[in-house]
């Protein structure tokens, strides 16, 4: 069976997740609200959950030691603009969930990443956060670049698929390019 980590990516402040941008967007309002679903359910079976966010002092993971948060939480104490949506209620003390700060749209351009999902026996990351076709579409190649078999959950992600934007099959042909560019054939990519 593989191991699996679910990568929140970019669900801060600087891409609109405030309480105020949710309630005036209500397709990110549903988004949020499966978001925060999902994580409960991982949660609840112990599943591995890393959060990505953007800043350009990619330093590596959270400084969290012996399950207790220290001081300067780099997704919770960001200046406001950066800081980590409070709805996800990120974890600190004995069930601490890290992060990464990543300094491109990828956030496997943070070497950390790649080097802690390995050292979890992780073969697969499930993607959510935004922005669809930028961040969650870079971070699924770099997964893909890194070895990682990759699923994206469709009513997790923001922007939505429609016929104006992008589509599902756009994005899986993206990835799928991605995987056969690093002629690694034995990894996949879906949508759930």
């Amino acid at each position: 069976m593989p191991k699996k980590a679910l990568l929140v990516i970019d669900v801060d402040h600087a891409c609109g997740w405030r309480v105020k941008d949710i309630r005036s967007n209500s397709s990110k309002r549903l988004v949020a609200r499966n978001i925060k679903a999902q994580l409960a359910n991982w949660r609840a079976r112990n599943g591995l959950i890393v959060f990505v966010v953007y800043g350009r002092d990619a330093t590596g993971q959270e400084a969290q030691v012996n399950g207790r948060k220290q001081e300067n939480c780099v997704v919770c104490d960001r200046n406001d603009s950066a800081r980590l949506a409070k709805f996800l209620e990120h974890r600190h003390g004995n069930t601490h969930e890290l992060a990464f700060v990543k300094k491109d749209t990828d956030a496997f351009t943070n070497q950390n990443l790649a080097e802690y999902l390995k050292k979890k026996s992780v073969t697969e990351v499930v993607l959510a956060g935004c922005q669809t076709f930028s961040c969650v579409r870079t971070t699924a190649q770099g997964a893909a670049e890194a070895g990682f078999n990759i699923t994206l959950l469709r009513d997790l992600v923001f922007a939505p698929f429609d016929k104006h934007y992008d589509t599902e099959e756009r994005w899986l042909d993206l990835i799928r390019a991605t995987i056969q560019m690093n002629s690694n054939s034995k990894l996949s990519v879906k949508i759930e």
